[in-house]
């Protein structure tokens, strides 16, 4: 699945949103989510190109960044 056809859920929103603002990129650091959940986030995420593991740390994608815009400009 794309990041086109499954919308991103305000969590993921959120979670994307702030690892590019204050973060540099990286999610693991903002996630709150323990053991299982924590997996499923970052497979969903993954899934969708929305972030990518580089040097054993997952990051956001470009593609995270345009599709987070595209939403919060939705939103305004």
């Amino acid at each position: 699945m794309s990041a086109q056809t499954t919308p991103i859920t305000e969590r993921q929103l959120d979670l994307i949103t702030r690892a590019h603002c204050d973060a540099g990129g990286l999610i693991e650091p903002l996630l709150a989510l323990k053991g299982g959940a924590k997996l499923k986030m970052i497979a969903s995420l993954a899934q969708r190109g929305l972030i990518e593991q580089l040097d054993g740390q997952w990051r956001i994608t470009g593609a995270a960044i345009v599709a987070s815009m595209r939403l919060l400009a939705r939103a305004a």
